[in-house]
C-alpha cells in the first residue's frame, strides 16, 4: 500500500511545523511536496484505515513527539494526540482520493480557522 500525503496552506500566513527531525515550511497559499508512506502489505485497506504521517505506533496513534505548528513565527498550536475535528494527526481531517490499487492521495489543508485558534508562542 502507498499513501501520498500533501499539506496545503490556504491561509494568508506562513506555516512551519516539525515532527521528529523533519521540518516543513509552507508559504501562504502553497502546497508541500508529497510525503510518501509505503507498506509491504499486499492487502487493500480503505482510506480511513490509513494513519497519517508522524504517528509513532499505528496501533496506538501516538505522535512521535508533540507536533508544533507555527504561524508567522508568532502564533502556535501544539498537538499531543489525534483528537479534534481538524487535526493533522487525524486521518479523518484529510481529503482522500484513490489513485489505484492500494494507493491513495491524502491532502490536509491549513485554513484561516487554524490561525485563529492558535495562541501566542511561548
Amino acid at each position: 500500500m502507498e499513501g501520498q500525503f500533501y499539506f496545503v496552506n490556504s491561509s494568508s500566513h506562513s506555516i512551519t511545523f516539525s515532527a521528529g527531525f523533519e521540518q516543513y515550511n509552507l508559504e501562504a497559499n502553497s502546497t508541500s511536496k508529497p510525503f510518501m508512506i509505503t507498506d509491504i502489505s499486499d492487502r487493500e485497506i480503505p482510506a480511513g484505515s490509513y494513519h497519517p504521517p508522524f504517528s509513532k505506533e499505528s496501533a496506538f496513534k501516538i505522535p512521535i513527539e508533540p507536533i508544533g505548528i507555527k504561524f508567522d513565527n508568532s502564533r502556535c498550536i501544539t498537538l499531543l494526540d489525534d483528537s479534534g475535528t481538524h487535526n493533522i494527526l487525524n486521518i479523518a481531517s484529510y481529503s482522500s482520493e484513490k489513485l489505484g490499487e492500494r494507493k491513495y492521495k491524502f491532502v490536509y489543508t491549513f485554513t484561516e480557522s487554524d490561525y485563529n485558534r492558535a495562541v501566542s508562542c511561548k
